[in-house]
């Protein structure tokens, strides 16, 4: 029997695929910038290439998914430092599927968690050995962690029989859910800044598996 005219979910789907994807991600943390700029370095680069991967599998239709991703804000240098900024986290994911056997546009919802990393360092040079043995503190990196939300639109066109080709897009958006924790060289840090990371991405998606 045919799928319907149009994207109707008109017939029971099943099936599954791996995929990876690539693109960019865009994040709000003004707030971090603003503590960093206060103490004199550099702020961190908000934009950046997102990659990643992840699978989903289809059941009457429902789908049910995971998939993770880093980000790199690249490097930033100002007043003789450099701040680098990357995140990375995953998220488990729900949604429901439109489409036919060859193309299929889905909605999906994912909670999970995400963590970020904040390294600052003096801005080239080089420094001798003993030096940093007798005065540590050259450079220190700072991690938090914090619960998130993301909420995306999926598009995709499927090639083959099996394995089935997939080739798609996701664009979405990320929503931090609660308050950062901090942490340095396994020190929590308090009176941290409240950075409740949220931003859009868009990825291309290429993948295998079976529908």
């Amino acid at each position: 029997p045919s799928d319907g005219p149009g994207m109707m979910p008109s017939k029971k789907r099943n099936g599954g695929y791996g995929y990876f994807s690539m693109g960019f991600q865009s994040l709000n943390v003004q707030v971090l910038n603003d503590r960093m700029n206060a103490a004199g370095f550099p702020s961190v680069g908000s934009f950046g290439v997102s990659t990643g991967g992840g699978g989903i599998a289809v059941v009457n239709r429902f789908v049910f998914g995971g998939e993770g991703w880093t980000m790199n804000g690249g490097d930033v240098t100002s007043n003789g430092y450099t701040s680098t900024f990357t995140s990375g986290g995953g998220v488990g994911q729900i949604g429901y599927m439109f489409g036919t056997k060859k193309m299929s546009v889905y909605p999906l919802i994912g909670f999970g968690g995400v963590a970020t990393s904040v390294n600052i360092r003096p801005d080239g040079g080089s420094v001798p050995f003993d030096s940093v043995l007798a005065k540590p503190g050259h450079g220190v990196e700072i991690s938090g962690s914090s619960a998130v939300a993301t909420f995306s639109l999926n598009s995709e066109f499927r090639l083959g029989r099996a394995p089935l080709y997939v080739f798609g897009w996701q664009a979405g958006w990320i929503q931090g859910l609660g308050k950062t924790t901090w942490n340095a060289q396994e020190t929590t840090l308090t009176n941290g800044p409240d950075l409740r990371l949220q931003g859009w991405y868009v990825r291309i998606k290429i993948g295998a598996g079976i529908y």
